[in-house]
């Protein structure tokens, strides 16, 4: 262990005694952190990265399960050498962790304050007094406005974004040698996100903490990290420089990650590449290469035996039998190429996945990760699209989607001045006090056969407004055509007709689909309450649907409970599309998944549009799923749409302040410099929503007008329309 090494993990073992066997959460796991690194973990759910974090922390509960290893060794002490007493002198002091989840993280019988002095207190020897008083100071340092008033608040008392703020200052408390950020900013807007991601960095190079940065978002590893390691059901299977892994990354199951990942950079029309299959079993792992089942590059040895992390020139590493150096023939998804330098044909290869080539290791401070602009200036990027990766143009034209032409197809919905106000009462009387609101006067069109996306923070009425169009909600005011049908006049056997017609996809499908009933009857429900098809006819359907969606019809009679989160959602969207419907409201469908089961639901909403000529409003707060599936774009912004034009325009072209920053701020999978917005403060209430326009609070661009004057959403050439003084009547 060299002085800069901070970190030393060797050969650990993480294994959970269940009822169905031995689960090997983690196997073999070897990897360092030197002082003022920062190692990125990345991995689809389920591959070891967070179970490996609490393991190095000894969190994990036993029984049911076990921590074994060589070593982890940790500043010259073996962590798992040490008595519980010993741990918990480490544990907040030297070694400090951000959970992923803060509001279930943080006590919610305590306040905040209370909390972040806790450690001060067991660790530091502080008196009250002091130990309050270093607690505001945290606070104030991560950035949350009113730190001794917020000291005294409840968690469920702030918004997400503060309640992070707060996790990340108890974190550094102690100022610990070592941060483990266990997926900090996954449940985060893009506008939150960019704030906790920027203060993450600006803190870890002030106080050269190490960090542990355990994600699923290659782009927030493009940003924040040194070095890489990818995980694969408990394993290593590749470990790189940020650089090398961006430039040329080696193992399939990581080009895999990069090829299925939806592209702020690419226009509509590339068909995403999902990686097949699921993730094994760990109670009984595959023979040999754990990941041959998915690999489309698989050979009879990857079968057999299970292949070591095999060195690679500039200090690389991969779990990858292509790369053995005693091979004699390289296969690839066309069939087997018989000689030659295997590490050139894998390279031809690597290109699909990569991003442009750059120098080995992280760049210096000026120019990885953004750059952070001063108020009134416009990144140049946003006006000069250029792709951030490279990709063979022979695998970009084989993947093109046709984009269908939906302008001239007519309106099958119109949406005029709708609004929807939650009243808020006091008093034993209930007396009306104020009113949530939550969509306030907001007019749009989805065209037939067009997926018109809806983007925004949240809070912003998105979801909202979507149930208001199915009238799971009813609306306090304005009017909503479907195919030219009043629905706010429907009532009774009528409503129940249109509801036919129009269908829901919820964000969760867990939550969402009854847990006592099987798929085929989850499924033919609609079917029978529409009068679609009963008995034998019905169970044909749900057969024919559960095929189109790409489940096993034999699996009609499982529960929601046996099956796996990708699986879930289609079970969700096949309900939906049971009994024909013309439109959807896909409200955040990919939000809670993995990449590559997010790009394989992506890529089954398309082609269902396709087959039957479906509608979507599509929902969402990540603009690089938007930018891959929808043909129009609206910008929300505290209940009103601010901005609304095509894909093209919106991405290429984006004219509203608050659209700018939510574009830049978006984690992008290049690790090199770029311009950044980073809106100040949280979304204001809507309750009481700012004078003028709603977003002048927070706009690098406010004048005085704005505070006065609400903007109209304007076309300012094209349909492209957009509420900002910036742009008069008429003009861009």
């Amino acid at each position: 262990m060299t002085d800069q090494t901070l970190l030393r993990v060797e050969d650990l073992y993480t294994t959970f005694r269940t009822e169905d066997g031995l689960v090997k959460a983690v196997a073999g796991v070897s990897y360092t952190v030197n002082r003022g690194e920062v190692l990125g973990i990345v991995g689809e759910s389920g591959s070891g990265k967070s179970v490996g974090a609490l393991s190095v922390m000894r969190l994990i509960p036993s029984p049911p399960g076990t921590v074994t290893g060589q070593r982890v060794e940790f500043k010259g002490r073996d962590l798992l050498s040490l008595s519980e007493e010993e741990m918990r002198r480490v544990r907040g002091n030297d070694i400090a962790m951000i959970f992923q989840e803060p509001l279930t993280s943080l006590n919610p019988v305590f306040s905040v304050g209370n909390q972040i002095a806790e450690p001060l207190l067991l660790h530091q020897g502080l008196s009250k007094r002091a130990a309050r008083d270093r607690s505001i100071e945290l606070l104030h340092s991560v950035g949350i406005p009113n730190p001794d008033r917020r000291a005294d608040a409840y968690p469920h008392q702030l918004s997400g974004g503060l309640r992070q703020r707060a996790m990340i200052a108890m974190a550094l408390a102690c100022t610990p040698d070592l941060l483990i950020a266990d997926e900090p900013t996954t449940a985060l807007d893009v506008s939150i996100q960019a704030q906790i991601l920027e203060l993450m960095r600006a803190l870890q190079q002030t106080s050269g903490t190490a960090m542990l940065f355990i994600t699923h978002d290659l782009g927030v590893v493009a940003e924040m990290c040194d070095s890489v390691v990818v995980m694969y059901a408990g394993r290593i299977v590749e470990r790189a420089t940020t650089r090398q892994l961006f430039s040329s990354p080696k193992h399939p199951y990581t080009w895999g990650l990069f090829d299925c990942l939806p592209k702020i950079e690419e226009p509509k029309g590339i068909r995403l590449v999902p990686i097949v299959g699921q993730p094994p079993n760990l109670l009984h792992p595959p023979r040999g290469c754990t990941f041959h089942p998915r690999c489309p590059y698989v050979f009879d040895r990857c079968r057999i035996e299970e292949p070591p992390l095999i060195p690679l020139p500039g200090g690389q590493q991969t779990r990858c039998w292509l790369y053995d150096a005693s091979r004699t023939e390289t296969t690839n998804s066309n069939g087997t190429i018989s000689g030659g330098d295997p590490f050139d044909v894998v390279r031809s290869v690597a290109t699909a996945g990569g991003a442009t080539v750059g120098s080995e290791g992280r760049a210096s401070a000026d120019t990885l990760g953004p750059t952070i602009l001063a108020p009134g200036v416009i990144p140049e990027e946003l006006g000069h699209h250029t792709p951030a990766t490279v990709r063979r143009v022979a695998e970009r034209s084989a993947r093109e989607v046709p984009v269908a032409a939906t302008s001239e197809r007519g309106d099958l919905l119109v949406v005029r001045d709708l609004r929807k106000y939650f009243p808020i009462t006091a008093g034993l009387f209930r007396r009306h006090v104020a009113d949530v609101r939550a969509v306030d006067d907001i007019s749009f069109t989805v065209r037939r056969g067009e997926t018109l996306g809806l983007v925004g923070e949240s809070g912003c009425g998105k979801s909202t407004t979507g149930r208001v169009l199915l009238r799971l909600l009813e609306p306090t005011s304005g009017r909503i055509e479907f195919d030219g049908q009043d629905v706010t006049a429907l009532n009774g056997g009528d409503l129940r007709a249109l509801r036919r017609r129009m269908q829901i996809v919820f964000q969760d499908p867990y939550s969402s689909l009854n847990p006592r009933r099987t798929v085929g009857g989850i499924i033919a429900q609609p079917l029978k309450i529409h009068g679609v098809a009963t008995g034998a006819a019905a169970s044909a359907r749900v057969s024919e649907i559960l095929e189109l969606v790409g489940l096993n019809p034999r699996h009609a009679n499982r529960y929601p409970h046996e099956f796996s989160g990708g699986q879930r959602q289609r079970i969700g969207v096949a309900r939906a599309i049971a009994a024909n419907p013309d439109f959807i409201v896909a409200d955040e469908p990919v939000s809670a998944l993995d990449v590559s089961i997010q790009a394989q639901v992506i890529n089954l909403l398309q082609d269902l549009q396709s087959r039957l000529d479906l509608s979507y409003l599509f929902i969402s707060h990540n603009l690089s799923v938007v930018r891959s599936i929808c043909d129009r774009v609206a910008v929300m912004y505290l209940g009103q749409i601010v901005e609304i034009a095509s894909n093209q325009a919106l991405y290429e072209t984006p004219l509203h302040p608050y659209t700018m920053a939510l574009l830049t701020a978006v984690p992008k999978t290049d690790p090199g410099g770029r311009s950044r917005i980073v809106l100040p403060g949280d979304v204001p209430s809507p309750i009481d929503p700012p004078s003028g326009c709603r977003f002048h609070t927070r706009c690098p661009y406010a004048m005085a007008m704005c505070k006065e004057m609400v903007p109209l959403l304007t076309d300012v050439g094209g349909g492209h329309r957009v509420a900002c003084h910036l742009y008069p009547t008429g003009q861009s």
